[in-house]
């Protein structure tokens, strides 16, 4: 739909792709990554006998893990590794771009 609406903007067909990869896969890992940390967090320790933890547990414990912290601050620390989610996101979207036009290429309908 980005891509589209880029072309409709007057972009060529590839510049515009290239730039909804970017924009889509990089927003998806930036605002995915508060989700990624909880359900790693909770995943962390399915192997040891230990008391399972609620999402809202694990969302208490990263709002709580500096007392003095401002809102601000607070809702940062669940964003900690959106950038880095964002790159790989962006770099897997590509992958998935250029690995299906040379899949069409090779197997043409």
């Amino acid at each position: 739909m980005v891509s589209k609406s880029l072309q409709k903007q007057g972009l060529n067909k590839q510049t515009s792709e290239f730039i909804a990869v970017v924009f889509v896969a990089g927003t998806y890992g930036f605002f995915s990554a508060p989700l990624n940390q909880l359900r790693f967090k909770k995943q962390l320790d399915l192997t040891k006998a230990t008391q399972n933890k609620s999402y809202y547990a694990h969302s208490l414990a990263v709002w709580n893990q500096e007392a003095n912290a401002s809102q601000l601050k607070r809702i940062a620390g669940f964003f900690k590794a959106a950038p880095q989610r964002a790159i790989t996101t962006t770099i897997g979207g590509a992958f998935l771009v250029k690995g299906a036009e040379l899949y069409d290429k090779l197997f043409p309908k």
